[in-house]
């Protein structure tokens, strides 16, 4: 009978945990002293069946901590408050049920390479040290580990600037001397944007038209113009309306944190508003 020996050091009770979901006839689980015998008439499956349960018992019982070293070591300049919301993030990432493409890729590639490096040990050796193995051999998953972080800080930076970007906003229209009372945008089914003053006119031309040469040197959208001519309008009241479901959520998220409580969604039908 062909046997592998697992030195666990510690939590050995999770690998029963483990090694319980993939039981089989073929397969035995001996529990040693400081680890576990595996045991097999087949060793190709063995080897396999082995690495399978160490796959899973590496994601759930040692990928948070590999996770904390790996922000730890890469990240020395991060206060304690941004390495917990890096690791909560990262742990999200990866743990999350949402069935998203990015999640699923990741969820693959990890169990891909942690197997495949247990595989390519096996071939050579009978025992292992799973400390020292997860500590030195798995390469190529902390590798991964490594770069999910480095995404997670990338997003996490952009979110900040976003922040600041917003405060800014905010700070300038409560400044703005000259404020009109009361504004309406109607997001139209084609995509473009109309403004009405509080009289019910249509200024969408004479606010766009003031952007037009900025836009054109700067590369903007409507969606930046629209901004712009927000803020420098800076109405007291702002309401949204809306042609049909298929708007920019984006625009509108910006727009509502912007001018926060002064936003109020419009029932109103549309022809009520222009009339």
């Amino acid at each position: 009978m062909q046997s592998i020996i697992v030195d666990l050091n510690e939590n050995i009770d999770a690998l029963y945990k483990v090694t319980e979901k993939n039981r089989c006839e073929k397969f035995n689980f001996i529990k040693l002293d400081n680890g576990a015998e595996f045991s097999s008439n087949d060793t190709a499956f063995l080897q396999l069946k082995v690495a399978e349960i160490l796959t899973e018992y590496i994601i759930e019982n040692e990928e948070e901590n590999l996770l904390k070293m790996t922000i730890l070591s890469d990240y020395p300049f991060l206060n304690y408050s941004e390495k917990n919301k890096i690791f909560a993030a990262s742990i999200w990432l990866i743990k999350n049920n949402e069935n998203d493409f990015l999640r699923m890729l990741i969820l693959l590639k990890r169990r891909f390479l942690i197997k495949q490096n247990i595989l390519d040990y096996l071939k050579e050796n009978s025992y292992m040290n799973l400390k020292g193995f997860t500590s030195f051999r798995l390469t190529a998953y902390k590798k991964m580990l490594s770069e999910l972080v480095q995404k997670v800080i990338e997003d996490y930076k952009i979110q900040q600037e976003y922040k600041e970007f917003i405060s800014m906003l905010k700070y300038f229209v409560e400044t703005q001397k000259k404020r009109c009372k009361k504004l309406h945008v109607v997001f139209e089914e084609n995509g473009e944007y109309t403004l009405l003053d509080e009289n019910n006119c249509d200024i969408t031309d004479k606010c766009f038209s003031e952007f037009s040469e900025t836009k054109e040197k700067n590369n903007l959208n409507n969606e930046d113009v629209l901004i712009s001519s927000l803020i420098s309008l800076a109405p007291r009241k702002l309401f949204l309306h809306f042609e049909s479901e298929n708007y920019n959520k984006r625009i509108v998220s910006t727009i509502s944190q912007i001018f926060e409580n002064k936003v109020y969604i419009s029932s109103e039908p549309l022809l009520e508003v222009v009339r």
